[in-house]
C-alpha cells in the first residue's frame, strides 16, 4: 500500500495527462474538422453536382451566350472581338433570337446529365481508376446531333434566313439553284426569302443538316491531360506505362487517404484522457463535454469567420458586371462562374460548420448531463453523516 502522499502524488500525475490529453484532443479534433470534411466535399462529385444545380447554371448557359453573342456580334460593329471578319448572317442577330436558337439546340437536361457523368468520370478517375492516364472521359453527343440535324436545327436555320435583309433576284436564283441539287455559295444566299420558298427549302436545309451531323462522332474521348498528370523533375508523361499512376496522383490519393485515418487520433486521445481522468460516470460525462464543447465551439468560431472573408474577397477582387469587350472575366461573369465559386466556398465552409455545431452540441449536452447528475445526487459528505446518525437508527427501531 502506498503512503497518502505517494497516492496523491500519483492523482496529480494522472490528471495532468488527462489535462495533456484533453488538449491534444481539442487540438486534434479542429484539425480533423478542417481538413477530413472539406476534402470529403472537395473530392466528390455530388458536392460540385449540387453546386452547379443550385446557381441554375444549366438554365443559365443558353442565355448567357446569348447575350455575349448579341453584345459582340452587332449590325454596326466593323471588326467583332469573337471571330475574325464574321460572316454577315452573324452580325444580325439580336439576343433575343440568339436566346431562341441557343435554347433549341441546348436542352439544360441533356447539359446537366453530361457534366455530371463527366464529373463522376473524373473523380473515378483521379481517386479509383488503376489506369487514369489511359481511362479516357466519355461524351455522348447523340442527342446534339438529333437537335441539329432535326426540326430544333431547322427552325435554328429559318430564324437566322428570318433575321437577313430581303433576297435580291441573284440571290433568289441561287436559291432556286440550290432547290435544284445544284451547287452554289451558301453564304451569299442567307437572305430572308418568301416565306413559301423557305417551306419549299425545308426538305434540302434538312438534308443538309443531316449530312453534316453525320460527320460528327456519336462520343467524344478525352484524357486527362498528360501534362499536368506528372510534373516530376526528368519525367516525361509520354512515357508512363500502362497501369503506371502519375505522381500527383499518386500524392492526392496517399493524401486522402492520411486524412481519413487522421480520425483515429482523437479517438485515441480521448481514450486515453479517460483512462487518466475518468472514475465515474460524473467524470465521464465531466471530461467529455468539456473537451467536445472546447474543440465545438473553437472550430465553429474560426468557421464563421471565414463567411465575411469569403464575402469580402467575392465583392472586391472578383468582378460581377461583364465589359464591353470580349474577356475571358466577362465569359466568366456571363456564365456565372462568380456565382458558382461563392456557392462552393459557402459549401464548403459550411462542411466545417455543421460538424462543428454537432461536436460543440454533444459537449454541452454532455456536461448538462453531468450538471444534472450532481444534482439529483445527495452529496457525498451527507450520505456519510446519515449512516452514522444514531437518531436514524432509533427512527428504525
Amino acid at each position: 500500500m502506498g503512503t497518502p502522499e505517494r497516492s496523491s502524488k500519483r492523482i496529480n500525475f494522472n490528471r495532468l495527462l488527462a489535462w495533456i490529453f484533453a488538449g491534444l484532443f481539442v487540438i486534434s479534433s479542429i484539425g480533423v474538422i478542417f481538413t477530413f470534411f472539406p476534402s470529403r466535399k472537395l473530392l466528390s462529385p455530388d458536392f460540385y453536382k449540387q453546386a452547379l444545380e443550385d446557381v441554375h447554371i444549366y438554365q443559365r448557359l443558353p442565355l448567357s451566350i446569348a447575350q455575349l453573342l448579341a453584345t459582340n456580334f452587332t449590325q454596326n460593329s466593323e471588326e467583332s472581338s469573337l471571330i475574325e471578319n464574321p460572316p454577315v448572317y452573324l452580325l444580325i442577330l439580336d439576343q433575343e433570337e440568339w436566346e431562341s436558337i441557343l435554347i433549341d439546340l441546348i436542352n439544360p437536361a441533356w447539359l446537366q446529365t453530361q457534366s455530371e457523368n463527366i464529373l463522376d468520370q473524373f473523380f473515378n478517375i483521379l481517386l479509383i481508376s488503376p489506369d487514369p492516364v489511359n481511362t479516357p472521359i466519355e461524351v455522348s453527343l447523340l442527342e446534339v446531333k438529333n437537335r441539329l440535324g432535326g426540326p430544333e436545327g431547322i427552325q435554328a436555320f429559318n430564324q437566322i434566313l428570318k433575321a437577313q435583309d430581303p433576297c435580291s433576284v441573284n440571290q433568289l436564283m441561287g436559291l432556286l439553284q440550290l432547290g435544284l441539287g445544284m451547287e452554289t455559295s451558301i453564304d451569299s444566299l442567307l437572305c430572308r426569302p418568301p416565306d413559301y420558298i423557305i417551306t419549299e427549302l425545308n426538305p434540302v436545309v434538312e438534308s443538309f443538316l443531316s449530312a453534316a451531323v453525320a460527320q460528327v462522332p456519336d462520343q467524344l474521348f478525352f484524357n486527362l491531360p498528360l501534362s499536368t498528370l506528372d510534373s516530376s523533375p526528368g519525367v516525361n508523361p509520354a512515357n508512363l506505362n500502362q497501369g503506371e499512376i502519375p505522381a500527383p496522383i499518386r500524392t492526392l490519393r496517399r493524401i486522402n487517404t492520411l486524412i481519413s485515418w487522421g480520425l483515429l487520433l482523437p479517438l485515441l486521445l480521448i481514450i486515453m484522457m479517460t483512462i487518466f481522468a475518468v472514475r465515474s460516470l460524473r467524470d465521464l460525462l465531466h471530461w467529455w463535454g468539456g473537451t467536445f464543447l472546447t474543440a465545438g465551439l473553437i472550430s465553429l468560431t474560426l468557421s464563421l469567420s471565414l463567411f465575411p472573408i469569403v464575402n469580402w474577397g467575392f465583392n472586391n477582387l472578383i468582378p460581377s458586371k461583364t465589359s464591353n469587350n470580349f474577356e475571358l472575366t466577362t465569359l466568366l461573369v456571363q456564365l456565372g462562374i462568380g456565382d458558382l465559386s461563392r456557392e462552393l466556398s459557402n459549401m464548403l465552409i459550411m462542411s466545417v460548420v455543421i460538424p462543428a455545431s454537432v461536436l460543440a452540441i454533444i459537449g454541452f449536452a454532455l456536461l448538462l448531463g453531468s450538471y444534472l447528475l450532481i444534482q439529483s445526487s445527495p452529496p457525498r459528505d451527507m450520505q456519510l453523516i446519515e449512516s452514522t446518525n444514531p437518531l436514524n437508527d432509533t427512527a428504525d427501531g
